[in-house]
């Protein structure tokens, strides 16, 4: 059997604000509701070109009760996940949502589609694609408050995405839920829209092009589908990618931005009757449209500059390397969000540059955010758990090549996936007597020194049918 697995790494954050949001057809008693975004990140493989996923339906599932946050009849979200490395792009905002307890989150996903190439639909959605996410304890859309819920699709080998010797792709996640209550969680969000509502300490975000709502007539008459954004630590950018001011940004100007959630006071910008359900931080930005390159690091930064090698069509030389531009005001981040130093930018290190190329030279980019990606990966082992016994200092996996030795740190995350015809189960908080012999799992770890070496594993993906 050939294996490839497709990493894709979702992250799904659900903020309930403390607002009092409009009526509509999702409304708890008394008008008690708040509003949800989505939003979605990706850790890709090197496999594909292009991984599109199509989800037609998000539930939020409660003992008593069922909100469909959106489906089929409303839209459909589909999105190519390798455009979200070490990113965050919300694809869903929608107020109106019954306020109460939840204790789980249900996907529909219906397509998969894999391009390397050639287009490749994944031919067996197992369980029709339905997904059921358990977190660790139940959630509250509370009114009045700030919930912040993070679905993520992976911590590390999330959504394995299998071919088979027929040639024949499954989908099998592996997903965490956890409660965000503290700023700086989460990826970089980007966020492209028009700029409405200008005043000095920030602006609202409306047209947004990753909702969908860029054709959207007269935005400021309906903020639902808007966002705050405040600017105290913002830097700015003119539509030529050079530093400028917040006072180069107008009412009306297309931005994109990079930055996090605003958790906190929630409130709104200016005296409005109606507010936006969520609010950004925004450290970055720039006008106009950017221009996005994804490659390797080949030295360190130097005079303010450094060579990127990329695939970008028509934007390298032909060694594949273009040249990046640092300035002071330019956004360095990590992949988990983290600003960093420009220290950081070493040679050897997968990097996401957004800015403006030169129009005098196409291989010059003037960088505005740079996303820091990994040198490094944990190293994986999958396989079957075999023998007849289990324990966390010495368990047995069967896999390809043979039998491994495995030992399990005390700490270890461990996230069991089960199926059946309804579904799929996924329970986060999980611990190690909960694995069977039987099960199939993928490690995240290292070897150690040993001989024969054995895995020392820090996180535990089980799946069993």
């Amino acid at each position: 059997m050939k294996n490839r697995y497709a990493s894709l790494f979702i992250v799904a954050t659900i903020i309930v604000t403390g607002l009092l949001a409009c009526q509509s057809g999702k409304d708890g008693p008394g008008g008690e509701t708040g509003s949800v975004a989505i939003l979605l990140t990706d850790r890709p493989t090197g496999d594909f070109d292009n991984i599109w996923v199509t989800i037609e339906k998000i539930e939020l599932i409660s003992e008593s009760s069922k909100v469909t946050l959106f489906d089929k009849t409303e839209k459909e979200i589909r999105v190519d996940l390798l455009d979200l490395e070490n990113e965050s792009s919300l694809i869903f905002l929608e107020s109106g949502i019954l306020a109460g307890p939840y204790s789980k989150i249900r996907l529909h996903v219906t397509e998969i589609e894999l391009v390397n190439g050639e287009s490749i639909i994944v031919e067996k959605l197992l369980a029709n694609g339905k997904i059921d996410l358990n977190p660790r304890m139940t959630f509250f859309v509370d009114p009045g408050q700030t919930l912040v819920v993070e679905v993520d699709f992976d911590a590390h080998n999330s959504i394995h995405v299998v071919e088979t010797g027929s040639s024949m792709y499954l989908f099998r996640p592996v997903v965490f839920v956890n409660i965000v209550d503290e700023f700086g969680e989460g990826k970089i969000i980007r966020a492209s829209g028009v700029v409405t509502n200008r005043e000095d300490e920030g602006f609202t975000l409306c047209e947004i092009e990753s909702l969908g709502t860029a054709s959207t007539a007269s935005p400021v008459d309906d903020l639902s589908k808007c966002v705050d954004v405040r600017i105290a630590s913002s830097t700015f950018f003119d539509d030529e990618g050079s530093p400028a001011g917040y006072e180069d940004i107008s009412e009306g100007d297309f931005v994109t931005l990079f930055g996090k959630v605003h958790v906190g006071d929630g409130g709104t910008l200016g005296a409005q009757e109606s507010s936006p359900p969520l609010a950004l931080d925004a450290f970055v930005v720039g006008r106009g449209t950017l221009s996005r390159a994804d490659g390797i690091i080949r030295s360190a930064l130097s005079a303010g500059e450094f060579p990127l090698e990329t695939s970008l069509l028509g934007q390298a030389d032909d060694t594949g390397i273009a040249t990046v531009q640092v300035w002071d005001e330019t956004g360095i981040f990590s992949k988990s969000g983290q600003f960093l130093a420009s220290l950081s930018i070493t040679g050897g290190t997968f990097a996401t540059v957004y800015g403006i190329f030169d129009p005098t030279n196409s291989l010059l980019l003037s960088a505005e955010a740079i996303l820091i990606g990994d040198s490094t990966s944990p190293e994986t082992l999958s396989g079957v758990i075999s023998g007849s016994t289990i324990t966390s200092e010495m368990t047995f996996l069967a896999t390809d090549t043979g039998i491994a030795c495995v030992t399990v740190t005390e700490d270890a995350q461990v996230v069991t996936t089960i199926q059946d015809e309804s579904g799929f189960s996924i329970n986060q908080a999980g611990h190690f007597e909960d694995l069977q012999i039987g099960d199939g799992v993928t490690l995240l770890g290292a070897y150690d020194s040993g001989i024969p070496p054995c895995f020392i594993a820090d996180a535990v993906f089980a799946f069993r049918e």
